[in-house]
């Protein structure tokens, strides 16, 4: 645990190591034994302030914006033993009461601790309001709504919570149906037919995580615990995936009794198809290598330089139903577009605008194999790509000019969706395409 200092500079700005367990997210987070920040739950980026750098009896506690980094005016340690909150600039003062009639709504200051009911308080987990022990009927808020520098008050705790009275980190959507199928398949993004799973039935520990084809059976089959962020096989839900060793690249993913630690907790980053470790979102989930070669190791790696190795996620599906498309091109100079460059391989693909109510995405299809290689062997190469299938590419869905200054967009940014737009093409002796973009079944 981190022994804050009797006293130290209000305003020094430095990091602070928190322990982990089985809360959310990764760093500080309400009555620990430490410092944290104490931060609305309605708005995480607002929270419990002294206003400035003085210390002083009867200094009024504010909800104001906290800092990115941790400043000592603006964090707190909980005394747990004796039911107090201390300025971690200067233990010696704590949040109390303005007066000692607590059933009266009243403002709440810093003074020097006095363990007794004026300065006393407890959490109450199930409602995440912070109660006064010695009149748990009445409760820390804020003095009005919106996100500005209000007051912090006492006053009657609301029936179970509300957008004033409720503190504590707020949990992330999981978005894990995103990434997990409700047979509890991982897939691989690039290629749903393949899974991560465990290369034995994943009854003990120590059992390799590996990349294989999915079979549907207890190795292939997860679920995502959204309270303890673990990843629970469904037929021994005491197993989860955890890092067998160092956090660092490289580090195998194997089978594990559930801890609720700091290697066995994930988050799912569902806009990039990532497997974030929560303790460090810096490591995410990876194959330790490129291609389909089945029984290789899940290991952690650094998130974004997995390339297609570290995407897991379901494919998407688009509907033609109530679409439009327009804007139909060969990503070719003669059409009055450009070539697109994906890593090192330049390609023609076709373009199509898509349109589905509010939502715009420019569509890809690559119907012709880049120049030195065939299109079996594109195929064959995640590096190369799916030929004969629909996609669009991530962090860029509606720009029409993506590819246009002829810098090489990355592989992985191709996500690849199931789309019933029928293409059919015929290639002439003299290597010229015909093109044809069917669309009369296309109804759902």
């Amino acid at each position: 645990k981190f022994t804050p200092p009797k006293k130290a500079p209000l305003d020094f700005g430095y990091w602070v190591a928190h322990s982990d367990d089985d809360e959310p997210p990764p760093g500080a987070h309400f009555l620990k034994d430490d410092l944290s920040h104490i931060p609305l739950l309605n708005n995480n980026a607002y929270g419990l302030v002294l206003p400035d750098t003085t210390i002083a009896e009867g200094k009024i506690i504010y909800h104001d914006k906290l800092a990115d980094v941790v400043v000592m005016r603006k964090v707190w340690f909980h005394d747990a033993e004796n039911h107090v909150i201390k300025l971690a600039a200067d233990t010696d003062y704590c949040i109390a009461l303005s007066n000692s009639n607590n059933a009266k709504d009243q403002d709440l200051h810093l003074k020097k601790c006095k363990k007794n009911k004026t300065d006393q308080w407890t959490y109450d987990a199930s409602t995440q309001q912070i109660k006064l022990k010695a009149n748990t009927k009445r409760c820390i808020v804020k003095a009005s709504k919106g996100n500005k520098k209000v007051k912090a008050q006492l006053k009657a705790c609301s029936s179970s919570g509300g957008t004033t009275d409720q503190w504590g980190i707020k949990k992330p959507t999981s978005n894990a149906k995103k990434q997990i199928s409700n047979a509890g398949q991982i897939p691989w993004k690039w290629d749903n037919k393949y899974c991560m799973a465990a290369k034995a039935e994943p009854k003990t520990k120590d059992i390799n995580i590996i990349f294989k084809k999915y079979a549907g059976n207890n190795k292939d089959k997860w679920h995502y615990n959204t309270k303890h962020y673990t990843i629970n096989n469904n037929k021994y839900p005491s197993i989860v995936m955890r890092v067998s060793g160092d956090v660092k690249a490289g580090t195998a993913i194997k089978t594990a009794a559930k801890k609720y630690d700091s290697k066995d907790q994930w988050v799912f980053d569902s806009t990039n198809f990532l497997i974030k470790l929560k303790s460090n979102t810096k490591f995410c989930m990876t194959k330790a290598k490129q291609g389909t070669t089945e029984g290789v190791n899940i290991v952690l790696g650094e998130c974004g330089k997995g390339s297609t190795k570290e995407k897991w996620g379901i494919e998407e599906t688009f509907t033609m139903k109530s679409a439009s498309i327009t804007d139909i091109k060969i990503m070719n100079p003669t059409h009055d577009a450009w070539k697109m460059k994906f890593g090192s391989s330049q390609f023609e693909p076709i373009r199509i605008k898509y349109k589905l109510g509010s939502n715009v995405y420019y569509l890809y299809y690559i119907f012709a194999a880049p120049s030195g290689t065939t299109s079996a062997k594109c195929k064959a190469s995640v590096t190369c790509g799916h030929m004969e299938k629909w996609f669009y590419i991530n962090g860029s869905k509606s720009d029409k000019t993506k590819g246009k200054d002829g810098k090489a967009i990355g592989v992985a940014k191709r996500e690849w969706i199931k789309f019933p737009l029928k293409v059919s093409f015929t290639k002439s002796k003299k290597g010229k395409y015909t093109i044809r973009l069917d669309c009369n079944k296309c109804s759902s």
